[in-house]
């Protein structure tokens, strides 16, 4: 099992839900390192200083929503797993966020299942990553010169 902890930077602008939800990762049986940003501008500084596994964000705060972090967070890193932690959220709102490509939504009434949630959307974005990779090897060896196709073994 891997002992580093996971990068967390939430965007969250209430002290509280920050506690609440920093408190419940660090209950999981994995360490979390948990930052807080509530500005645009301390997400643009924090991002490359911290070099987050994964980004939540509350949905509504009073400066701006998740689908705006959403987009600041992809220009950054087009892959960066991303969950949204919501007080509520109806069912439009939560297909525009799956359609825009959120990794998990977690409402905050249902905090205990967050750690499970971070740990399934940084294990689906390791194994994309992995994926990513292996098309990219086989393309490159496909394409040297000189390659010839592996015959088929014949069926015995």
């Amino acid at each position: 099992m891997n002992n580093n902890p996971i990068h967390v930077l939430l965007v969250e602008d209430d002290a509280n839900d920050f506690e609440l939800i920093a408190q419940k990762l660090r209950q999981a049986d994995r360490r979390f390192e948990v930052r807080c940003v509530d500005t645009q501008d301390g997400l643009q500084e924090e991002l490359p200083r911290l070099a987050p596994d994964i980004v939540l964000c509350d949905h509504a705060s009073a400066r701006w929503d998740s689908l705006a972090v959403l987009e600041q967070v992809r220009a950054f890193e087009p892959n960066m797993p991303f969950v949204v932690v919501s007080g509520a959220l109806n069912e439009w709102t939560r297909a525009q966020l799956e359609a825009r490509g959120v990794d998990g939504v977690v409402l905050k009434d249902r905090l205990p299942e967050l750690p499970g949630v971070v740990r399934d959307a940084i294990r689906t974005h390791e194994e994309r990553q992995r994926e990513r990779v292996r098309e990219i090897r086989e393309h490159l060896l496909a394409q040297r010169p000189g390659r010839r196709a592996r015959p088929a073994l014949a069926a015995g």
